[in-house]
């Protein structure tokens, strides 16, 4: 009976939209928060998030994940565009190549409100 529970949980997570990664974030990336609920994304220049595309479509209670990653010359800085409330901020400064830092998000009906994360590069 046991067992039954655990392939049946297994059967649900499988059915949940797994990560995408974005070689390449340029300037102004643009996230689809109807695509993936978390995205990975490589940093190539100094960096402000843009508003994700199907925001306005979520249902309130939607979570996002941003994972950014330093690409090989390091030390890009990140920021948010407004739609991002209480978005922390985060400097590449002193970051090297393949550093991480996580940003996590809940989507009140009007924004995407910060629920936590890193806030530097580790």
């Amino acid at each position: 009976m046991g067992r039954g529970n655990i392939i049946q949980a297994q059967n649900e997570f499988d059915g949940y939209p797994q990560p995408k990664s974005v070689a390449a974030a340029g300037a102004a990336p643009i996230v689809d928060a109807g695509l993936a609920e978390t995205y990975v994304l490589t940093l190539t220049a100094a960096t402000t998030v843009g508003v994700p595309a199907q925001s306005t479509t979520c249902p309130p209670g939607t979570t996002l994940c941003l994972i950014f990653v330093q690409d090989a010359t390091a030390g890009r800085t990140l920021a948010f565009n407004a739609i991002f409330r209480n978005a922390p901020s985060i400097s590449g400064g002193a970051a090297t190549a393949g550093q991480r830092c996580s940003t996590e998000w809940r989507w009140d009906g009007v924004s995407w409100q910060y629920t936590g994360g890193s806030t530097a590069f580790a």
